[in-house]
């Protein structure tokens, strides 16, 4: 079987482009992380990773993004695997804002279930045309899971 990587070359503007915009928004991100988990008054779970810990996680989640973005651009047809991808950035990034800024366990909890729907929405429709693609978007569900855990563990406490 011949594994076709014609999707795998990153030459060309728009992919840095992409990618520039993505890294923005983890950079983004990562500032209220930084900004609120100092300062967060709600009781975490014992599962929370550190302060730290989110910097790097935000920015290979970040990274990891802009290049789904770019491949799911570049195979699917319809360009909706693109339109949901944009969603679920902006839906990730208001979350961070909401709950790391904000604390508000309740609207937090609404957006990062509307983010699940939309991840699992994205890995069901782009298995069709890249099982790899739905594979890594899996991870991506793992970590949103996550969030959600912490989140759902808060609004049991309000």
């Amino acid at each position: 079987m011949k594994i076709d990587t014609s999707m795998l070359t990153f030459n060309g503007m728009f992919f840095w482009q992409i990618y520039s915009l993505f890294i923005s928004l983890g950079f983004i991100a990562s500032f209220f992380v930084s900004y609120g988990l100092p300062t967060v008054t709600l009781p975490l779970p014992l599962w929370t990773i550190p302060a730290w810990g989110y910097y790097f996680v935000w920015t290979v989640i970040y990274s990891l993004l802009g290049v789904l973005f770019y491949i799911g651009y570049k195979k699917d047809p319809y360009y909706y695997f693109s339109f949901l991808s944009i969603i679920s950035i902006i839906l990730h990034v208001v979350w961070t804002f909401s709950f790391f800024v904000y604390e508000s366990v309740i609207t937090s909890f609404i957006f990062i279930i509307t983010q699940l729907l939309v991840t699992i929405w994205q890995m069901i429709y782009i298995f069709k045309y890249s099982k790899i693609l739905s594979v890594v978007i899996g991870l991506y569900l793992i970590w949103i899971i996550y969030l959600t855990s912490i989140n759902s563990y808060l609004l049991k406490t309000v």
